[in-house]
């Protein structure tokens, strides 16, 4: 439809419609302009790329594993778990899905700066990352008799997988794309406002487990502890830890010096091992035996 004809416009029409439409070629140019500096930077410093694309690749992985066989799972369903692990079935796309942004974007240079050992070895680490601690994070969060659960019980399992998943979203996306990639091409990580953030959303995941389940949170059977609270609060923690750990994985930062050569630590180095807690360097063990 054309513009209406002269004695139909309203006072002062061809003014307004001027001043959109030069603010839409401005925002535009904004938008254009600022796909030209990402992708000169990017052009600029592969590795910061690659450890963008890849950890991102990573985390979307780890989400549709999760929710695609948590649906299995809280229900006790093996033949639906079954289906998802078939050749060529909905597991197989996700993982494909996985690699194939880390295959286009990171170089070898890339890859070997954020300690990977070439171009090839990006999504098969991305892949491994998202099937183990996916399953952690099922293992964690889901009753072990979940598919037996009724009534009230049940409705707490969903209520804890809703809150669970939201840590898991917040620590990724605060570590990561918060932090670790902008801290690498030289921004500001905002440490303090992230742990804020991820201790606002940690509060939040215990309330409502907490008020929304009561005492059938103990029929779940997920956590210990002298108390109800205490027992929530370990199960989130743990799942905190573990997102943490995997983001790391996923977005190697590469700049803890000493402490991020695994070798050293497994093979002794006293100087490795005295930067690091006990848990942290049985955490790192557990990280390198399963990426053996």
């Amino acid at each position: 439809m054309g513009p209406p004809p002269p004695w139909r416009r309203p006072q002062g029409w061809g003014a307004a419609t001027g001043r959109g439409r030069r603010a839409g070629l401005g925002a535009l140019a904004c938008v254009s302009a600022l796909l030209t500096i990402r992708a000169t930077a990017e052009a600029a410093d592969p590795t910061a790329t690659c450890l963008r694309v890849s950890g991102n690749a990573g985390r979307r992985c780890l989400g549709a594993y999760v929710d695609k066989v948590g649906r299995c799972r809280r229900v006790g369903d093996t033949a639906c778990e079954e289906a998802l692990h078939a050749a060529d079935g909905e597991l197989d796309l996700v993982l494909a899905q996985a690699e194939a942004p880390t295959l286009l974007r990171c170089t070898e240079a890339g890859a070997d700066a954020l300690g990977y050992t070439g171009r090839d070895d990006v999504p098969l680490r991305i892949r491994e990352a998202c099937v183990d601690f996916a399953e952690d994070l099922l293992a964690i969060g889901v009753a072990a008799d979940a598919g037996r659960l009724e009534g009230r019980p049940r409705r707490c399992q969903r209520r804890v997988t809703h809150a669970l998943t939201r840590v898991r979203e917040a620590v990724v996306r605060e570590l990561g794309p918060g932090c670790i990639v902008p801290a690498f091409s030289g921004d500001t990580c905002r440490r303090t406002r992230r742990d804020r953030r991820v201790a606002r959303v940690r509060g939040a995941a215990e309330r409502e487990i907490l008020r929304g389940c009561g005492t059938d949170f103990d029929a779940l059977g997920l956590a210990e502890g002298p108390t109800r609270a205490a027992r929530v609060a370990a199960l989130v923690d743990l799942v905190i830890a573990r997102t943490r750990h995997f983001t790391q994985r996923v977005y190697p930062p590469n700049d803890l010096g000493p402490t991020a050569d695994f070798d050293a630590v497994l093979n002794g180095s006293a100087e490795a091992r005295a930067r690091l807690a006990p848990e942290n360097v049985a955490a790192i063990e557990q990280l390198v035996y399963r990426a053996k």
